[in-house]
């Protein structure tokens, strides 16, 4: 996917609209208890994740062998999507204005659906679950910065700094530049001024902004051969489209070329060079010197170590905790950064080159070691390929050590590598993996793709029109994806991968991290349903991170408001539980369910029930090993507001014996909901 850096360009961004929650009817006969229970003036960039709320990233079209557009996630009849997500009829989804109060449903609800809590037991993971409740990573529910979500009053666990901006970062003067996503434009990032301005100022989705509040931080680290030079050509992104201006490389879907005849690729004056290890002193400041005057920084080549140190002096004390990641997606350098990496081989075309296993591991190898060496605490996360790239890194049947899939090579190198330094080079294995939907329908069963062993309505074909964009067919195999990544379940895929390299006791096995993902439909409220569900879905399967990234506009987002279900579902900043419990659906089709209890608070419980149907459905609900519950208090996402809303009317009469209770509640057409039960 086209990714946007964190950055702040001066803009002030309308945020989802959280505040001002108008009260919900219960949607069912609410006497009827006997119901079965259940910068600047210039437009921001797709890689600048200071876009507008009225503009949002696009999918873009990655060269598979045979030259083809082949790692766009697709719309379900197949053909590439290079716009928005849109509704059945072509037409963009409503944008979530209109009446607070949910239209009655007239349909009826189905009956015999059973929701099962068990207070006491573990989640019913695919890998390993757990006898007993687990701890949720706060992590799981972060989104990528675009300037304006830390100021919301949702907690989000992480903020992550990150796009194909990042790859060209230097630290040293803040300057970026965008690669082909937007003719290569090169600027200083943001308000920041001086050292690593971007992550330094006060205002925007910075490490400042977040940490005050909190919330955790992923960093993006370059580890390419090059980074961006004082050098502003920001001219060239208003002229970009210009025939007379315009050569070489396309970008945006092919649609507008890269205007390079005024930049000079790499090796040149824009750029200098860019290591992971200086191997003297480093630059020393106190934390409390914001602009580091007169520090003695090498700025070429700019090693990375020593921007790592830098922020071990500013952010090491903070109680919330600095990730830092390698890179971003560089098994689509060759079409992203063809000024950095056109070079690499030489003769190669711009933009249908390749990025071998080698190029990708060796770099996250040396960095690893440098940042770790500059910083033992800190948590690094790799390898950040995108698509195919889980199996090709960008070099396909090619690579000579194919046919052995990418991660697998990684994932043993990384191990390895550790191994015989002693010290964990990797702790959180990290990819982008989009789902992106068109239609309602599909959105709200695809984040089935992450996990679900028995989705397979989705035919192997179709799965390859969602997330990869093809077959995989490189040799006599054919399909490989067909064959044998079907069905997707991604998270204990995953999980399996990682076990079976890290089997000693010596290195402690990395997470799972997703630090892009979207399932679609942002606009509808199947959005929020798909979001809620994914969310659920992450903290049950013991995913370590995961940042979303919103792919519309951020107002009117319902992907936005189903993170309050979770992280501020009273408006005022309450969170779900810490521990996930034992939850289960009798129709896992139509219907989720996921229970949370709190590690310093027994007598609280909460639920966050999902209908993906399009009519009620009626639930009965039934908790065994509960503390003593007596009310029930609802918040929904559902209808055309984009926004969690306490539920008016009379709530859910519980019933208990003993240490079991049981409720009743008819949720909702394609709706989320918080049950706080206490």
């Amino acid at each position: 996917m086209k990714t946007i850096l964190a950055i702040s360009l001066g803009l002030l961004l309308p945020a989802c609209s959280s505040g001002g929650k108008a009260a919900l009817p219960l949607d069912g006969s609410a006497a009827d208890v006997s119901l079965q229970l259940l910068d600047d003036s210039a437009a921001p960039a797709p890689d600048q994740a200071q876009a507008t709320s009225d503009t949002a990233p696009q999918p873009d079209s990655r060269a598979a062998p045979d030259g083809g557009a082949r790692d766009t996630p697709s719309a379900s009849d197949g053909a590439l999507r290079d716009t928005l997500p849109s509704a059945p009829d072509g037409a963009l989804h409503d944008t979530g204005a209109g009446s607070d109060t949910h239209p009655a449903d007239t349909s009826g609800p189905a009956t015999g659906l059973t929701f099962t809590i068990d207070v006491a037991a573990g989640p019913a993971r695919q890998y390993q679950p757990s006898a007993k409740p687990v701890t949720i990573s706060p992590y799981v529910y972060g989104i990528n910065g675009f300037g304006t979500l830390v100021a919301k009053k949702t907690r989000f666990g992480l903020i992550r700094d990150g796009g194909d901006m990042a790859t060209a970062y230097n630290w040293t003067n803040n300057f970026y530049n965008a690669g082909a996503d937007y003719c290569f434009q090169q600027r200083t990032a943001g308000d920041g001024t001086g050292l690593a301005g971007k992550l330094l100022a006060t205002a925007g989705d910075t490490v400042v902004t977040a940490h005050a509040k909190g919330q955790a931080f992923l960093a993006s680290l370059p580890i390419a051969d090059y980074v961006a030079a004082n050098y502003d050509n920001n001219g060239v992104y208003t002229t970009c489209g210009s025939a007379a201006d315009t050569v070489g490389c396309t970008q945006n879907n092919n649609t507008v070329q890269a205007n390079v005849d005024k930049f000079p690729y790499a090796p040149s004056a824009a750029f200098v060079g860019n290591r992971p290890a200086k191997g003297s002193a480093f630059c020393t400041c106190a934390a409390t010197d914001a602009a580091c005057a007169g520090c003695p920084v090498a700025s070429d080549p700019v090693y990375q170590d020593e921007y790592v140190n830098f922020l071990k002096l500013k952010f090491a004390s903070d109680p919330a905790p600095l990730f830092l990641s390698m890179d971003n997606e560089p098994n689509y350098w060759e079409g992203t950064h063809p000024e950095i990496w056109q070079n690499q081989y030489p003769g190669q075309s711009c933009g249908s080159g390749k990025v071998t296993y080698d190029d990708i591991v060796s770099r996250n190898k040396s960095f690893a070691a440098a940042a770790k060496a500059a910083w033992p605490g800190a948590k690094v996360f790799g390898p950040v390929v995108a698509g195919d790239g889980f199996v090709f890194a960008h070099s396909y049947a090619d690579d000579p050590h194919w046919p052995t899939e990418f991660l697998d090579y990684y994932l043993q190198q990384m191990h390895d590598a550790s191994a015989a330094l002693g010290t964990s080079l990797l702790d959180a294995l990290d990819v982008h993996y989009y789902t992106v939907g068109s239609k309602d329908a599909d959105c709200v069963q695809f984040p089935r793709m992450f996990w679900d062993p028995s989705y397979t309505e989705l035919s192997a074909a179709a799965a390859d029109k969602v997330d990869f964009g093809w077959d995989g067919s490189v040799d006599s195999r054919g399909a490989i994806f067909d064959k044998y990544w079907y069905p997707r379940q991604m998270i204990p895929r995953l999980q399996k991968k990682i076990a079976a390299v890290y089997t000693d006791a010596s290195l402690p096995l990395p997470g799972v991290s997703f630090s892009e993902y979207n399932a679609g439909c942002e606009t509808s409220a199947a959005g929020g349903v798909a979001q809620a569900d994914l969310l659920g879905i992450f903290g049950r399967e013991g995913v370590f991170a995961a940042t979303a990234w919103p792919l519309q506009s951020l107002s009117a987002n319902f992907l936005l408001a189903a993170f309050d279900l979770f992280r501020n579902y009273d408006g005022s900043g309450a969170v779900v539980g810490d521990l996930a419990v034992n939850a289960s659906t009798s129709d896992g089709k139509t219907t989720s369910v996921y229970a949370f209890a709190h590690s310093d608070l027994a007598a609280a419980l909460e639920l966050v029930v999902i209908n993906k149907n399009t009519s009620a459905q009626a639930a009965t609900i039934q908790i065994s090993n509960a503390p003593a519950l007596t009310r029930a208090t609802l918040f929904q996402l559902a209808g055309s507001t984009s926004a969690v809303a306490p539920v008016s009317g009379s709530a859910p009469a519980i019933s208990c014996a003993g240490t079991t209770c049981a409720l009743t509640y008819t949720m909702p057409a394609l709706s989320a909901t918080t049950l706080v039960l206490r």
